[in-house]
């Protein structure tokens, strides 16, 4: 009798500590895009807000390939760039049903010696 309880019980516990594992990992990932991001877009080289762009874009479909893009947002102004990412996230234990994962990074353009 004690099995017909403990079982489930133990199959729910590891459940929702995967679901929280994969949730950490998955907040990482876009805090890991947010700053690869925003030090992409600040070099002085490039073309910040579609750099920026990008490499938040590729970071994401690498690590997190079966969410999807998310909301990437890049803009630059007064040299600074700065960037907004929101990543929607559907799970299918109570806690975790759906949640937005977010991150914000910004850094200063680099600007060429006089």
């Amino acid at each position: 009798m004690q099995n017909v309880i403990l079982m489930p019980t133990m199959f729910l516990f590891v459940c929702m500590v995967l679901m929280l594992l994969l949730w950490a990992y998955a907040q990482g990932v876009v805090h890991a895009a947010a700053d690869q991001a925003v030090r992409a877009g600040s070099r002085i080289d490039v073309e910040s807000v579609a750099t920026c762009q990008d490499r938040a874009a590729q970071t994401l479909a690498n690590a997190l390939p079966g969410l999807g893009p998310g909301d990437v947002s890049c803009s630059e102004s007064a040299g600074v760039v700065s960037v907004s990412i929101r990543l929607p996230v559907t799970g299918g234990i109570p806690p975790f049903r759906s949640t937005t994962l977010t991150a914000a990074a910004s850094a200063r353009k680099e600007v060429a010696p006089q």
